[in-house]
């Protein structure tokens, strides 16, 4: 619970290929998505409770991004 609420908040992290990059990127680079859930408990007489989620997604690469969009390689 946050806030003193009864609130809580659930949450999911998935790692899968980024079907808009190349296929010689894409044993590389990962697309990354977070997705939260919570309910908002009823407020009122006439007010049902509600589902909220959001999501974010970013991009994971081996070694770091810089190295795919600048040219750099690593020595490793």
């Amino acid at each position: 619970s946050t806030n003193g609420s009864s609130v809580i908040y659930y949450g999911t992290i998935t790692v899968g290929p980024n079907a808009n990059l190349p296929s010689t990127f894409s044993s590389l680079v990962r697309l990354v998505t977070v997705s939260v859930t919570w309910t908002t408990p009823k407020s009122g007489l006439f007010q049902n409770s509600e589902v909220h989620t959001r999501s974010m997604q970013t991009q994971s690469a081996c070694y770091g991004l810089q190295n795919y969009l600048y040219g750099v390689t690593n020595s490793i």
